[in-house]
């Protein structure tokens, strides 16, 4: 009965590491966030477009964000 115990503890500890690296950062706020947006508006007085990419990286751990500006210059 003591080993059987004993086995079933270090099974238990064993796949604790599994689940800890599972499970990510949780915040429904962030969750919302990520996705793709169009952000448009005024800066300095002149309109401009964004596009801005946020997802989920290195195990849901940081929500990354990727803006573009739509505008171009004379050198594109």
């Amino acid at each position: 009965m003591n080993t059987a115990i004993r086995v079933v503890v270090i099974l238990l500890l064993l796949s604790l590491p599994a689940v800890a690296e599972q499970q990510g950062f949780q915040d429904e706020l962030l969750d919302l966030m990520a996705g793709n947006w169009l952000m448009t508006g005024t800066i300095g007085g002149t309109q401009v477009t964004h596009d801005l990419v946020a997802e989920w990286v290195l195990g849901h751990q940081y929500l990354r964000f990727h803006e573009v500006a739509r505008e171009v210059d004379s050198e594109g």
